[in-house]
């Protein structure tokens, strides 16, 4: 038997919400009504209170998200910023857009995540925010991070874009940090038909400042009173959004299952590594990680197989040729080093089947014993 498998697919999920979509679309195109208005302010107050916070700001994209937070905290010339070297670019192009120094931690061998060890090695006197990244969809452990700088006055700003819906400690990502900032791209666990970002505080001022941001620097008021930007969710996303917020859970609980199947049929092959979860922590689980040193070699004999695979991320952040400047070099961030050399995602999505996850598993399982 064999099987055409993508590495993602919108099937199920569009299954599940296409007539309501097709509502909402229908309702916004009628209303006249397309940006900065009544379906942005519901699905802001859906949101906050689905994460557990009191503010949340809806923003063009993930990047503006990220970028806007680092910029409401006043961060300038000067001051530092620690996050993974394994990440996305987008969360350190959001700190370098600041102009305040972008500092890269490693991350732990065991979790794929950022280190809170190379992270208190790394502060210093001009550092002044943190950003924890929930890599993979897993949460980073913002505790044991807090704990080492409870008397420094430092700034948790967390990225949540791939972990929307992940806990840890019987809280959501995205409700630890003084600000934080998620995606909305439309892979993610909660995905917009389109682009889309959230930001989310318990942070008066600073929600004020981010609704102001996005919106060319205009108070509600309609006084210009800073330099912002035009990063805004329109009411179309937003509509959408707050359709599929309804079935988040249940499509988690579905990508929760198929990574414990993973989990247990991948167990024990040799070779191949599988990534350890905090003991308090609810993954979302948007990407499924796994290593192996052939990684080339085994995404090669999946894709003769018909199975798609990822590769995140390929290229750590300190030696993409862009950032030659921060002065890093080969061998700099040893653990991230190795994970980017052998990381290999495989396909988890909403309606991925029992028999296609076993032959995944089937496949990879012969590659690695052969």
């Amino acid at each position: 038997m064999s099987y055409e498998i993508p590495y993602f697919s919108f099937d199920k999920m569009n299954s599940d919400t296409g007539e309501d979509l097709s509502l909402a679309f229908r309702e916004i195109m009628d209303s006249k009504w397309y940006v900065l208005g009544r379906h942005l302010a519901a699905f802001e107050n859906e949101f906050a209170e689905y994460i557990g916070v009191r503010y949340a700001i809806g923003v063009g994209n993930g990047f503006d998200a990220l970028r806007i937070s680092l910029e409401s905290l006043g961060l300038k010339k000067g001051d530092e910023v620690i996050l993974p070297s394994l990440t996305f670019i987008a969360t350190l192009l959001a700190v370098i857009h600041t102009g305040a120094k972008p500092v890269l931690a490693d991350v732990n061998p065991e979790t794929f995540l950022m280190d809170y060890k190379s992270v208190k090695s790394l502060i210093s006197t001009k550092t002044k925010a943190i950003i924890p990244v929930q890599l993979y969809g897993c949460p980073v452990d913002v505790h044991g991070i807090q704990k080492h700088i409870k008397d420094k006055e430092l700034v948790i700003v967390e990225d949540f874009a791939q972990s929307v819906g992940a806990e840890i400690k019987g809280g959501k990502t995205g409700s630890f940090g003084r600000i934080n900032a998620a995606s909305f791209y439309p892979t993610k666990t909660l995905g917009a038909l389109g682009d889309g970002g959230i930001i989310t505080t318990n942070d008066r001022e600073l929600a004020d400042r981010c609704r102001s941001l996005r919106n060319y620097g205009f108070t509600d008021d309609g006084q210009h009173t800073t330099i912002g930007y035009n990063s805004r969710l329109d009411e179309m996303q937003a509509a959408f959004l707050s359709i599929k917020i309804r079935w988040l859970d249940i499509w988690i609980n579905e990508r929760r299952s198929i990574a414990e199947k993973y989990r247990i049929n991948l167990a024990g092959i040799p070779g191949l590594k599988l990534p350890e979860y905090q003991r308090s922590a609810l993954p979302a689980h948007h990407i499924f990680p796994v290593l192996s040193k052939k990684r080339e070699a085994l995404r090669k004999h999946l894709q003769a197989a018909g199975i798609e695979t990822r590769v995140h991320y390929g290229t750590p952040l300190h030696l993409h040729n862009s950032m030659r400047y921060l002065g890093y070099s080969k061998g700099s961030i040893p653990e991230t080093e190795k994970i980017s050399e052998r990381e290999l995602s495989l396909p988890i999505y909403p309606g991925l089947t029992d028999d296609k996850i076993n032959f995944i598993c089937e496949i990879i399982d012969r590659f690695q014993r052969k």
